[in-house]
C-alpha cells in the first residue's frame, strides 16, 4: 500500500531512519525544512522493498533521489509519476540521483526507453539539471549512455563518480531552478 509522510524538519534535522530508506545526511541536502519521502513498504508485485525513493528540498529547489538494490522499468515509472505528482514539486527543481547502491544495471534499452519517456514528459519537467552519482565503471558507462540519450531533451544530464563533484555541478552557475 502506498503511503506518504510529511516530515517537518528543523534547519539542522534529519529524515527519519527506518522502513522508509534510511535517508541520511550526505553533503549540503541536509538542509532541508521540509521534505515528502513516498515509498511502498513493498512492491505488490515482487514483494520486496520499493528500491526507489526521494526527498524535496523546495528551499533548494533539489529532489534527491536514491535507488538501491535491484529495480524494474515499472518501479522507475511508477517514481516519476509519484515524484511529478507530488503537491511540492515544481517544473525545473534541480536532481540529485543517487545509484551507488544498485545491484544490477539497466540494460541500454530500457535507458534508451527512460530518456523517450522523458522526451514525452519535457513539458512537465521543464528545463533542469540532473546529476547522477554512481559507483562502478559500468554504471559510468551505461549512465554516459543515458546523458546521450537525452541530450536532445531540456533536462541535462551528467554522471559522476563523486558526490561532491556532483552537487557543485548541480548548484553551480547556471542552475535551472
Amino acid at each position: 500500500m502506498m503511503s506518504t509522510d510529511r516530515k517537518l524538519l528543523l534547519e539542522s534535522g534529519y529524515p527519519p531512519t527506518g522502513e522508509a530508506g534510511e535517508f541520511q545526511k550526505r553533503g549540503n541536502i541536509a538542509r532541508c525544512r521540509e521534505v515528502t519521502v513516498e515509498w511502498s513498504h513493498s512492491n505488490p508485485v515482487s514483494g520486496r522493498p520499493m528500491p526507489i525513493t526521494f526527498q524535496i528540498d523546495r528551499d533548494a529547489g533539489i529532489v534527491r533521489t536514491r535507488l538501491s538494490g535491484q529495480f524494474s522499468a515499472p518501479e522507475v515509472t511508477a517514481y516519476r509519476d509519484r515524484l511529478l505528482s507530488d503537491p511540492d514539486y515544481r517544473p525545473g527543481m534541480l536532481g540529485f540521483v543517487d545509484c551507488r547502491e544498485i545491484e544490477s544495471l539497466p540494460s541500454a534499452d530500457a535507458l534508451q526507453l527512460l530518456a523517450l519517456e522523458i522526451t514525452r514528459r519535457q513539458n512537465t519537467v521543464g528545463t533542469t539539471r540532473v546529476a547522477v552519482v554512481v559507483a562502478s565503471e559500468a554504471a559510468y558507462g551505461l549512465m554516459r549512455m543515458y546523458e546521450v540519450y537525452t541530450a536532445a531533451t531540456s533536462i541535462k544530464v551528467k554522471v559522476f563518480r563523486e558526490e561532491a563533484e556532483a552537487l557543485s555541478w548541480l548548484t553551480g552557475p547556471g542552475t535551472a531552478s
